[in-house]
């Protein structure tokens, strides 16, 4: 059994890079050897084949919502929420620009590709601006312990489901 925690983001666009910057502080940190910390920033590409090694995998991004900036959130996906992808339309979609590559997007190319995870989170933050700059917004900013503490809880929850 294998866990991926997966940093989107791009550190150029201030709020954007906020996975990023979470991946590199994690990936920092002793964890169980069966866990993996990738920064993949804008490179989900990467990221379609890599779903492919993993049971379970934690997203940490900064998404718009609609919320406060600062806000942290966590959403779970289910086989429901992952679109179906005619196997014509796969080669089409690896043709789209990374700006364009979500982690929707991402997760029906691997489940296409044959991924089978038992487990997908997104935890994130409302950002508060995607301007051109390689700083967090304040709020944001504080947001980054918070996450690490989430993503950390949420990796023992599955590590102990999956001892029963």
């Amino acid at each position: 059994m294998k866990i991926l925690i997966a940093g989107i983001g791009n550190r150029l666009l201030g709020d954007d890079g906020f996975g990023s910057y979470v991946a590199e502080r994690l990936s920092k940190m002793m964890l169980p050897k069966n866990v993996d910390v990738v920064d993949y920033g804008c490179d989900l590409r990467a990221l379609v084949s890599d779903l492919l090694n993993y049971q379970y995998v934690i997203f940490v991004d900064a998404i718009p919502r609609g919320l406060e900036a600062g806000t942290v959130y966590k959403v779970e996906l289910t086989e429901k929420d992952v679109e179906i992808i005619n196997p014509e339309d796969v080669a089409q979609l690896m043709k789209i620009s990374s700006h364009e590559l979500n982690v929707e997007i991402a997760l029906a190319l691997a489940k296409q590709l044959g991924c089978t995870l038992k487990k997908c989170l997104i935890i994130g933050v409302e950002p508060e601006s995607f301007e051109i700059g390689m700083r967090l917004s304040d709020s944001v900013s504080k947001a980054v312990d918070i996450v690490i503490e989430e993503v950390l809880k949420e990796v023992e929850r599955i590590l102990n489901q999956t001892k029963k």
